[in-house]
């Protein structure tokens, strides 16, 4: 649990979304966003929002499933990826453009993956 005003790390929304595709409950559904979503920073909400339903802040970023289903790098051994370097490099990724684009995004998504746990990477890679 991360307590307010301490970055949340990718591995505690992606905790928080394995726990609400585990129920049924919309009691419980709502009482886990609710809760993760008053620990989020002013500056992760929106990143942190759009993750929980499933959608990246800046929408279609490029990176197709060629690129998606060929990129496997061993995870992180400890979950240090912190939402706002997650939408950075999402960012990053989004902005690469011209010859050898494809080689560059997937580079750039296998570092992503990298720095993540084997479950962020995982719902990284939906």
């Amino acid at each position: 649990t991360t307590p307010r005003n301490a970055a949340m790390l990718l591995a505690d929304l992606v905790e928080t979304y394995q726990r609400l595709s585990q129920t049924r409950s919309r009691k419980a559904k709502a009482a886990a966003l609710a809760d993760k979503l008053r620990r989020l920073g002013a500056d992760e909400l929106e990143i942190g929002a759009c993750y929980l339903s499933g959608e990246l802040p800046q929408g279609r970023i490029g990176l197709g499933p060629a690129v998606v289903g060929r990129t496997t790098v061993p995870p992180a051994a400890a979950a240090s990826l912190q939402l706002v370097d997650v939408d950075r490099r999402f960012s990053e990724i989004g902005q690469v453009s011209g010859a050898g684009a494809q080689n560059a995004e997937r580079e750039a998504f296998a570092g992503l993956l990298a720095a993540g746990t084997a479950a962020a990477a995982r719902r990284a890679a939906r």
